[in-house]
């Protein structure tokens, strides 16, 4: 035999048993690798379409939540009033955070008060139809717990279908008698679609559900899985009464299993030797690794019940724009979401911080203060003889004055670590988290002055203009004898302040500071 026929009868040979090794190796582990990486992308698109239909309905429950525990919607269960449904139940109120519906009902589930869009979602006549509401409103066992309550879910009226969220209503502070539930409802728009759609970043469909040709189709949940691999699935949603309500289906981007004898198998066949081993690694580094890290955030999102940011720099640019992408909409949401929460934390009269935004700033600047950042005080302001002012000019010329002086305060609180809160009434109270006690002093004293220089007559007032009193209390950096000083403490203090400037003849200050190891007591 001569040496080129050896040659290559030997490379030949050579290429037929490389080709056979690869082949075996391709068909044994490789191509089911392949398989199941399809099966898991399309698992993560049903998992990240789940989590962003559960993200959808959150700020409706937020939303119904924040009007629900409130005392003053208590009162208005019990005491109707248009002036309370002018203030806070105006239709701008609703639709700007695209709410299609309100509803408030009694404990009996009559309709104490509705809102509905045009065109209207539901019938306003809904209490003639009970078989919804006992599906929507809170169940006697709800009721007799006097705990908060919420209800969330689809509900089909025709062919309408409305995502609603119902709150039981009582006290603020979440514990007391339920005296009925708030409902607001959100029709099902094809603009949901297409916000799902930049959210999750993937391909479907809503379609309304039609009982005899749908009713043998899954139900989608949590915890669907795929267990064979088509270019696209359908599941049925139920309404919360269990009646079908819209098909949902899901376009996966992968969907073809790679053929045995494909393009990829007979490049790895003519190079298995040279780079089989080398090639697994930088797949898994740039393709692999960040769909499993993606994959990772989307698994998190979803038991954690909110959005996580993901890294948004990989290797491969397309990999790298879908997690820009989805950090975009996931800032776009969280900003939408706060906002919700801000009309809570918002005196409805003066436009200011109320109760609530006090409380969340206080405890962060003593949570702050207690780290050894900065210096703290608490400012309690109140209009001196306000009752005669309201007695003798009325209610709208008070609210006026109130909302004069709010803003002017305002102005004043302008650097940063300074809110100036709605207290109550005629009350405000300024946090001030500072560098030091003398910014502290010459706040409270431009805040005197520019009341002051309002010039609002006061007819029966003692100094014939609208005056404050302060009372405020100072504290400078911490030191190991403040421990067990609560910021409620510190504003207690300052009240008792206020109540020394009142009694020693309004239109003045009183300031207590405290340092280490001494107290300097300075009244003016």
């Amino acid at each position: 035999m001569k040496l080129n026929h050896f040659s290559l009868l030997l490379i030949g040979g050579l290429t037929l048993l490389s080709s056979l090794t690869a082949f075996v190796l391709f068909g044994v582990f490789l191509r089911p690798e392949l398989v199941k990486e399809i099966r898991d992308q399309q698992q993560m698109e049903v998992r990240a379409l789940t989590a962003g239909l559960d993200f959808y309905k959150r700020p409706l429950k937020t939303f119904a939540f924040d009007y629900a525990v409130w005392d003053e919607m208590v009162d208005f269960i019990r005491r109707p009033s248009d002036t309370f449904i002018e203030s806070n139940l105006y239709p701008a109120a609703f639709s700007v955070a695209d709410i299609d519906a309100a509803m408030l009902f009694d404990p009996r589930g009559k309709v104490i008060w509705q809102y509905q869009g045009i065109p209207a979602p539901l019938p306003k006549d809904i209490e003639t139809h009970p078989q919804w509401l006992g599906g929507l409103l809170p169940s006697a066992e709800e009721v007799a717990s006097a705990r908060p309550s919420t209800r969330t879910g689809l509900l089909r009226s025709g062919n309408k279908v409305v995502l609603f969220s119902n709150a039981a209503v009582l006290p603020s502070n979440g514990d007391g008698p339920v005296v009925g539930s708030f409902m607001v409802i959100r029709a099902i728009k094809p603009s949901l679609t297409d916000e799902l759609q930049r959210l999750t970043l993937v391909d479907f469909s809503l379609d309304l559900a039609q009982p005899r040709l749908h009713k043998h189709l899954p139900l989608l949940t949590e915890d669907s899985r795929i267990n064979e691999i088509r270019a696209s699935h359908t599941w049925l949603l139920n309404d919360v009464l269990g009646q079908p309500a819209m098909v949902l289906t899901l376009r996966h981007k992968k969907s073809e299993e790679p053929a045995f004898f494909s393009k990829e198998a007979s490049l790895i066949f003519f190079t298995f030797i040279s780079v089989f081993l080398c090639g697994l690694l930088p797949i898994t580094l740039v393709i692999l690794n960040p769909l499993r890290a993606i994959n990772r955030v989307l698994v998190k999102m979803t038991s954690r019940g909110r959005l996580i940011k993901m890294k948004p720099q990989f290797f491969i640019e397309e990999i790298s724009r879908v997690a820009q992408s989805f950090n975009q909409l996931a800032d776009m949401l969280e900003r939408h979401q706060n906002y919700l929460e801000s009309l809570s934390l918002q005196d409805p009269l003066t436009g200011i911080a109320n109760r609530r935004g006090l409380e969340a700033f206080a405890s962060r600047a003593h949570e702050e203060w207690l780290a050894g950042k900065g210096t703290i005080g608490f400012l309690m302001l109140d209009l001196d003889e306000f009752k005669s002012y309201n007695d003798s000019l009325g209610h709208t010329e008070g609210d006026k004055a109130l909302l004069t002086i709010a803003q002017a305060l305002l102005i004043e609180c302008r650097r940063r670590g300074e809110l100036v809160t709605r207290f109550g009434g005629e009350e405000f109270c300024v946090v001030i988290h500072g560098d030091n006690l003398q910014q502290m002093e010459r706040l409270a004293n431009r805040m005197l002055e520019r009341v002051r220089e309002l010039q609002i007559v006061h007819p029966k007032g003692q100094y014939g203009l609208m005056t404050v009193s302060i009372g405020g209390i100072f504290y400078e950096h911490f030191h190991p004898q403040f421990v067990g000083v609560s910021w409620h403490d510190m504003l207690a203090m300052a009240d008792k302040q206020l109540y020394i400037a009142k009694s020693e003849g309004r239109n003045r200050l009183s300031l207590r500071y405290m340092q280490a190891a001494k107290l300097v007591k300075s009244v003016s």
